[in-house]
């Protein structure tokens, strides 16, 4: 079976990181550093919501986060590693740097890539890294390990940025609109980096003329023409991580990524060696 001690150890880390990430995050929020502003247009029939930092967390999050991220990416790629020296292949050589847990969106690369990210894999290991990869799974389930790629590839190139992002359950209060007006409701997307004195917007609510062009040209419903707008209950603000790439996991999102990965490790502890060791591919 594989060594998969460093892999475990490396998602013990992430759980001790999101543990420390979410206590900061909470004490931060508590004290008042980051606030939900509200706003009524002057002029419009419109109301928007921002974020807004008044003080920065005693704990750097984004360092956190990517400190979690790197973990996990590290504890797959340990398993990918494990398979290669199993496998017959030699840590010394060459061919061992580009060892990499695959992760793969497209069926048709699958046996190219598995190939060049874990040589000397041999028929189980294979199957089972098959039945991880993002092709082959069912829903929101596909997008895990993805964005685990973007945010786990963090490095002075390619930094994490904390983001927010406004969740619509909120409804207009107003009288009838009838055929001519319509609300509507925005939300931005994708959130805006939440920066020191910087409210960046997050939603937004206005009523428009149903006849008119689409936004921006649309033609909203002043003040001045009597029109009543009660201000809607404000969106819930959510919070997570975004990398360069545009890959992002929501803070609520790490608990689950972690036990993710940690179910992905578990499909290789019974992982059993093969009789007769593989043909190492050529170097």
């Amino acid at each position: 079976m594989l060594n998969l001690k460093d892999a475990y150890a490396r998602i013990e880390r992430a759980r001790k990181h999101q543990g420390e990430l979410a206590q900061s995050f909470h004490e931060w929020t508590t004290s008042g550093g980051i606030q939900l502003i509200g706003e009524r247009d002057p002029e419009f029939a419109r109301y928007s919501w921002g974020v807004s930092m008044t003080a920065e967390p005693n704990e750097n999050l984004a360092l956190l986060a990517g400190e979690i991220f790197n973990n996990l990416r590290s504890a797959l790629d340990y398993v990918a590693f494990q398979i290669y020296l199993t496998g017959g292949g030699d840590a010394t050589a060459k061919q061992a740097k580009a060892v990499a847990f695959p992760i793969v969106t497209e069926e048709e690369k699958w046996k190219k890539v598995v190939i060049a990210n874990v040589p000397n894999a041999w028929g189980e290991a294979i199957e089972k890294l098959t039945w991880c990869q993002p092709f082959v799974q069912i829903g929101p389930q596909s997008n895990v390990l993805p964005a685990l790629r973007g945010v786990g590839a963090t490095d002075k190139h390619h930094n994490l940025v904390l983001y927010a992002m406004g969740v619509f359950g909120i409804g207009g209060i107003g009288p009838e609109l009838g055929e001519d007006k319509s609300m509507i409701m925005m939300m931005a997307q994708p959130g805006p980096e939440v920066k020191l004195n910087e409210p960046g917007l997050i939603g937004m609510v206005y009523v428009r003329e149903s006849n008119s062009p689409e936004y921006p040209n649309e033609a909203l419903i002043p003040w001045s023409s009597g029109f009543q707008l009660e201000a809607p209950p404000p969106p819930n603000a959510q919070f997570g991580f975004r990398a360069s790439d545009g890959s992002s996991v929501s803070l609520d999102a790490i608990p689950e990524l972690i036990s993710y990965v940690e179910a992905v490790v578990n499909r290789f502890a019974k992982l059993q060696t093969p009789a007769v060791p593989p043909t190492p591919a050529p170097i």
